[in-house]
């Protein structure tokens, strides 16, 4: 049995709105799936991007992480020597470690400047004569740095007074 729905200048079977219907619900799935899909593969590239750069910042950090710990450890090294008042032995440590560890080290670089420093003024004091060639690395360091700090210009000054103090001992380094 069949009824039939009576629409202005229309006759419409039931057949016809159920075939409709069904035709409205696979298109609306088909339509479904479709942007299911391409909104889960946007996910996933989304996803991807975020913990590629979540791994870059990551790494970054460990990597930042390592050279503050090495730069740390070195530091200390430097000062048991310098307690010790190994003044040359401090300046061999320190120097290598601006090209290496404190190239990311900001903070480090100007504690290793005064180091060296201090150990040019202990070399002094103790009257212990730094090798020539050491002297030398710190010369050509220096003219690496920004020679307008006040902590370059100390570190220079220390160097001019060790050579000059070092000319009038005339004994063999220790």
């Amino acid at each position: 049995m069949h009824f039939y729905i009576i629409l202005p200048a229309t006759l419409i079977s039931t057949k016809a709105i159920q075939d409709l219907y069904s035709d409205i619900e696979n298109r609306v799935k088909t339509a479904s799936n479709i942007l299911t899909e391409k909104h889960t593969k946007a996910m996933e590239t989304k996803f991807t991007t975020l913990e590629g750069e979540l791994q870059r910042k990551n790494d970054q950090k460990f990597t930042d992480l390592r050279y503050e710990s090495r730069a740390y450890t070195l530091g200390r090294t430097i000062d048991v020597y310098l307690f010790l008042h190994y003044a040359g032995y401090a300046i061999e440590l320190a120097l290598p470690a601006f090209n290496t560890e404190l190239q990311n080290s900001p903070q480090y670089q100007k504690e290793m400047i005064g180091r060296i420093t201090q150990a040019l003024n202990i070399g002094t004091q103790d009257k212990k004569p730094i090798l020539d060639p050491v002297l030398d690395r710190v010369e050509k360091f220096i003219q690496m740095l920004n020679q307008s700090e006040d902590q370059v210009k100390q570190l220079q000054e220390a160097l001019r007074t060790h050579r000059t103090q070092k000319a009038t001992w005339g004994s063999t380094p220790r």
